[in-house]
């Protein structure tokens, strides 16, 4: 079968045959599926082959990508080939396939025999044991034992059924070899066989020397079979010992035989042989059966045998012995199918008699079923296909035949003559409608019936079949007539539509009615009025017509079914209350039916909201038009109808929906802005307004009224500010943030300051404080995480010295003191937690809440401290208005400017789920309009163009030595169990995630995984030798050096490192207490080289700009925290260029993490938000089986 392929391929193929590994063979006769993994690309494939007997193929395909016929099958084929018949052949006639198809039959025989595990040892009884030998076998075995019933649609097992045969199955009805095939035997068969087939080489054969060889052990590299040779299987299986190359020789006893005979009356073989040599005592023969055993040489024939084989064992004899039987007896091998004699007898009995060439074959004295076989008397002996029935011989009385007939309907459609029929027979009906529109059914029956079998709700016609009856078609019993009112036909016909089909003339073929429409119009109490129209056919007049709920009549021409959904509207007023579900729902099911539709009732999609005239006077008040076409109403007009909780406005062109989400943002007004025909709105309201309604201001002629709108789009101040008395000189962008924050404060607005880190969001903010305070404003608060408490209280010491701070912290915490002498309240979330009530008894003038995403849950108590707070106005600070998702960024603004943002529901269908979901363009630049007036946020790329350039550099590394042995440990110990979790949809995400972090802590320095930390210098770890590369090469340029780890235990490694060197170094983590001290040795001291810091303990309020080297020994999860940490180093006041270093160790997790995450990213560029998130918690079940994929095998 070589010609099947290419010769190239097939040269190929050859080549590459000994390189491929991982090869798992499972077959059913000759279909075949075989995993194959190619040994350069590592790829999996699975090579699909059905092969005939002399191993042509029948049909392949391949799940790689190939067209045509790949070189996956070509190596598939050359293994299942390779020897002179294909696998299934050779397995068919194999020692093992033999072995568990008797322990097959003893099972089925004897149950208390035991199939299971014993430590390493698979046990059956006393009989054989499989011991495994390493953990992979013990896995396989297990999988072999436990795996789920097989069915069509999961196994290769039923490729090779036929139609019957499956039915057979289905009804529990199949030979021994087809229940052999399914069961767990066949798969220990194969198994072996396969490990044999394929480790020939390896394969070792022992057995017991002393006296009789009882016992035989069958090693392969990985395991092994242990078997007991009890006399009466070894018998059987002498004629296979050749199929393992066992050292026991056997002779041919096939070859030797003479003569055979059989008889018929007590079913039993004689076998007559003589054997080539004579046995003498002195060689310690012992006799078996007709052989003589040579200890340690094997089996001979005597020189004269003669062995009878009984009934029991026949069939085995049978299938061992076929090729020599057949010199000697009348063997028909070609399966033959049985076949079934069916006829009535004169009771009307039903008998079914199975039988091979003649009727009643099977009933002859001495013809008997053994195994696959029959003996037919006089003939000689078939090889026969599955029987149908249990028994050769059926009977079946008449009143059982109709549940016999639904139970073997499929056995009766393949016999001619008995098959049973959908349709009926014998009636025939007439009918007619009357002046009362009464219907009329009549029968009458043909004389057919009187020459068939009658078995009540059938009937048996000679050489015809089976067929249902009509005598009692209908539901309701029909004697000689049948009337039906007119108030019944409806459900009489809907009952009976069935049978009724088969009366001729009953439906009409061609319908009366071309064509029902609806006419729908507006009536003055703004109801809908539905009326239905007809378009009769030609030569159809109304007065043909008997009309019925859902059918229509037409003399000599039948029924006809009319459409109900339009008869539901006819003449029908749709109330004033139900118009709104009518028109947004069900109108959208009649669209094909209507007809006539009044302009009023046609939804309005495109109109416009123009701005006529404005006024300022504390308030905005503006007179608002909505445009639709060139029509104009008052904005005033559509504001009163929702009010009113109106959710329809009609027009003469048309109607307004006053619930769609074009307008849903109008729902949110308060009615109390309506004054007259204008409305009046606060500079909250008015931005609101002017981000969802797109304002036309075409009509708006006022130059002055222009300009208002114009300033204030540009946040432009109506006053000045006086910063008299503030030590610090602003940069240019800095007095342009003050000015942003003087407009919020002048129209009673609150705000976040997101400039990127390094920009100075702190000198601004205490510019705001010093003009508030400068206009006689006293009460400031400053709410900050604890780690930057002193931060603060010492820059408002530098830059705001007129201002008194009072610490509010501690356990000495005295509000009244606060209340007497000071200007700034400075206190921590911590405190706020705690929920003081002194906090929340001041009125403040301004409230600053520093690092304000730490408030971003809002069931936090840290969100539900700050928003009990009593302010005027509300600055939040921070870097990364989002961490997260979106909704974090609303709670950030429902602290800042509580209702500004739509409700939780109408936030997460109209921005969340568009945004994030689909990054939809039109609803992020709405959000992002909406939220401009109050986020300021300025990059340093694109302000601070005096700042010394920052270079990163990813710089890898390999793991090296035992530490990569470790990591290859650690991997395969999880990998397999975790996969396995998340296929069956249970996912482990806290195994994961472990895994995930001691993979991590290998690739920095196997000793943070083993928590060896006083023994590092033992472990080898390619990140840790290019990290004393990079710190050694910073500290001869005179640089001070940034290092940043995420674990505490990598920080004791590297302080034990500098102090063998001798080299200062200054360290703050979560737990330092004094951290001025650590930050003013590193700043001060110019023999403290070296800061090593924790990323969450430093990310937050600390100034290192005086190094400038910076190294990130790992990567963390979250790219923000990286650069809040980078940001300490490279900021306002730092003169050199900053240089940064991301360890990463290349074909490890890192790399693949770091690939995820920049994907993930995507939704932060749109809103063009800085990166920062905990990408791992938008980690999906499949992001998981990715990263796992990456991890080695």
């Amino acid at each position: 079968m070589a010609s099947f392929f290419d010769p190239n391929l097939l040269k190929n193929a050859k080549e590459l045959l000994d390189q491929v590994f991982g090869l798992d063979i499972l077959f059913s006769h000759g279909t075949y599926q075989i995993k194959t993994i190619d040994p350069v690309s590592k790829a999996e494939y699975w090579p699909f082959l059905q092969l005939d007997d002399r191993g042509n193929i029948k049909e392949s395909f391949c799940n790689c990508d190939a067209e045509d016929t790949c070189i996956h099958i070509a190596v598939a084929y050359l293994i299942l080939t390779k020897h002179d018949r294909p696998l299934h052949v050779l397995f068919e006639h194999s020692f093992f396939r033999k072995v568990m198809f008797d322990f097959f039959l003893l099972q089925k025989k004897e149950k208390e025999h035991f199939l299971g595990f014993k430590a390493e040892h698979f046990v059956y009884g006393n009989f054989f044991t499989l011991d495994a030998l390493s953990s992979n076998v013990k896995q396989e075995l297990l999988t072999l034992l436990t795996k789920e019933e097989e069915t069509e649609e999961t196994s290769l097992k039923f490729s090779n059924l036929t139609e019957k045969e499956m039915a057979s199955y289905k009804r529990g009805i199949f030979p021994k070899k087809l229940k052999f095939e399914l069961s767990v035997f066949s798969d220990l068969a194969k198994w072996l066989f396969t490990k044999y087939y394929l480790e020939e080489t390896s394969v070792h054969i022992q057995y017991d020397t002393q006296d009789f060889p009882n016992k035989m052990r069958i090693s392969f590299k990985d395991v092994e079979f242990n078997l007991q040779l009890h006399k009466l299987f070894l018998r059987r299986w002498l004629v296979y010992f050749k199929t393992i190359q066992c050292p026991l020789f056997v002779e041919d006893e096939r070859k030797l035989i003479e003569n055979v005979q059989f008889d018929p009356v007590s079913k039993t073989l004689e076998i007559q042989r003589r054997g080539k040599q004579a046995i003498t005592k002195q060689q310690n023969a012992k006799e078996f059966y007709a052989f003589w055993y040579l200890p340690k040489q094997g089996f001979v024939l005597k020189q004269s045998a003669q062995e009878r084989i009984d009934v029991m064992h026949l069939a085995d004899y049978f299938d061992d012995h076929l090729d020599i039987l057949k010199k000697h007896l009348p063997i028909f091998e070609t399966e033959h199918p049985i076949c079934y004699d069916v006829f009535f007898d004169k009771t009307h009995t039903l008998h079914i008699n199975a039988y091979i060439q003649e009727k009643q074959d099977f009933l002859k004295p001495h013809s008997f079923v053994f195994g696959n076989w029959v003996y037919i008397e006089d003939v000689g002996f078939f090889k026969i296909g599955a029987f149908y029935f249990n028994q050769l011989v059926q009977t079946i009385e008449k009143k059982d035949l109709i549940s016999f007939l639904t139970k073997h309907r499929l056995f009766f459609q393949d016999i001619p003559g008995f098959q049973v029929h959908l349709f009926q027979i014998d009636a025939h009906f007439s009918f007619y409608v009357d002046e009362e529109q009464t219907l009329h059914l009549s029968q009458s029956y043909s004389k057919t019936q009187d020459k068939g079998i009658d078995f009540g709700a059938l009937v048996y016609l000679e050489d015809q079949g089976f067929f249902q009856k009509k005598t009692t078609p209908f539901q309701l019993k029909l004697q000689k007539s049948l009337v039906v009112k007119k108030k019944d036909l409806d459900r009489f016909i809907d009952q009976n539509t069935q049978e009724l089909i088969s009366i001729e003339g009953f439906f009409n073929e061609s319908h009366p009615i071309e064509k029902m429409g609806l006419n729908l119009k507006l009536n003055q109490d703004l109801g809908i009025d539905i009326h239905v129209t007809k378009k009769l056919k030609e030569g159809i007049h109304e007065s043909d017509l008997i009309f019925f709920k859902k059918y229509v009549y037409v003399k000599n021409q039948g029924f006809s079914s009319l459409n109900t959904q339009l008869l539901h509207f006819n003449n029908k007023t749709i109330p004033r209350e139900k118009v709104y579900t009518f028109l947004t729902h069900e109108i959208y099911a009649l669209l094909n039916f209507i007809e006539y539709l009044d302009p009023r009732l046609s939804k309005i999609s495109h109109f416009s909201f123009m701005l006529d005239d404005i006024q300022f006077s504390q308030k905005w008040i503006l007179d608002l038009s909505v445009l639709i076409g060139e029509k104009k109403i008052p904005f005033t007009t559509l504001l009163r109808a929702l009010f009113e909780k109106e959710k329809l406005f009609f027009f003469d062109s048309g109607y307004l929906d006053l619930t769609e989400e074009k307008l849903e943002w109008i729902q949110n007004l308060a009615p109390h802005i309506i004054q007259q025909n204008h409305i009046e709105l606060s500079t909250l309201e008015f931005f609101k307004l002017y981000s969802y309604a797109e304002l036309n201001l075409a009509s708006l002629l006022n130059q002055t009224h222009k300009k208002w709108i114009k300033d204030i789009l540009d946040h432009k101040t109506q006053s000045k500010y006086d910063l008299t008395g503030f030590k610090s000189q602003l940069r240019s962008y800095q007095l342009e943030g003050v000015d942003w924050l003087w407009f919020l404060h002048e129209h009673g607005l609150s705000g976040l300051l997101c400039d990127e880190m390094g920009l100075g969001k702190t000198h601004q903010a205490m510019a705001l404080i010093k003009a508030l305070f400068n206009q006689k404003k006293t009460r400031f608060l400053i709410a900050c995480p604890t780690s930057v408490l002193y931060h603060w209280e010492h820059q408002i010491a530098t830059f705001l010295p007129e201002l008194k701070v009072y610490v509010y912290h501690g356990q000495k915490r005295d509000i009244e003191r606060f209340k007497k002498k000071y200007h700034v309240l400075l206190t921590s979330y911590g405190i706020l937690r705690r929920k003081d009530p002194n906090l929340f008894s001041i009125d403040f003038d301004l409230a600053i809440f520093d690092e304000v995403q730490m408030a971003k849950n809002f069931q936090s108590q840290t969100f539900l401290a700050l928003s009990k707070l009593h302010t005027k106005m509300r600055l939040g600070l921070t870097g990364t208005p989002i961490e997260n998702k979106l909704r974090e960024l609303k709670t950030l603004f429902d602290l800042i400017l509580p209702g500004y943002l739509p409700s939780a529901e109408q936030f997460q269908k109209n921005f969340v789920v568009p945004i994030e979901r689909y990054f939809d363009e039109k609803q992020t630049r709405l959000f992002q309009k909406l939220i401009h007036p109050f986020v300021l946020r300025r990059k340093k790329a694109d302000v601070l163009k005096d700042l010394p350039p920052k270079v990163e550099q990813i710089r890898t590394c390999e793991l090296i030595n035992d530490q990569k042995t470790l990591y290859l440990e650690v991997t395969h110990s999880f990998k397999s169990k975790i996969e396995g979790q998340l296929k069956d949809k249970k996912a482990p995400f806290l195994t994961i995630f472990s895994l995930l972090t001691k993979l991590k802590m290998i690739c920095d320095h196997p000793a943070l995984f083993h928590r060896d930390y006083d023994n590092y210098t033992k472990y080898s770890s390619g990140k840790w030798d290019i990290f004393c590369e990079l710190m050694h090469e910073a500290l001869d340029s005179d640089q001070k050096l940034v290092i940043f780890t995420q674990y505490l235990g990598m920080i004791e490694i590297i302080k034990k490192y500098l102090n063998n060197l001798g080299l200062k170094y200054a360290s703050i983590q979560g737990a330092t207490i004094d951290r001025k001290k650590e930050l003013k040795r590193f700043f001060e001291d110019r023999k403290c080289p070296v800061f090593i810091g924790s990323l969450r303990a430093v990310g937050l309020g600390v100034d290192l700009s005086v190094a400038s080297c910076v190294i990130h020994y790992d990567r963390w999860w979250n790219p923000a925290w990286e650069n809040q940490a980078t940001d300490r180093v490279h900021r306002i006041g730092q003169v050199r260029g900053v240089q940064i270093y991301k360890l990463m160790t290349q074909h490890s997790i890192e790399e693949s993490i770091d690939r995820m995450i920049q994907r993930k990213l995507k939704l932060f560029e749109i809103l063009d938000q800085p990166r920062s998130t905990d990408v791992i918690k938008t980690f999906t079940q499949s992001d998981w089986l990715e990263l796992l994929s990456s991890l080695p095998d």
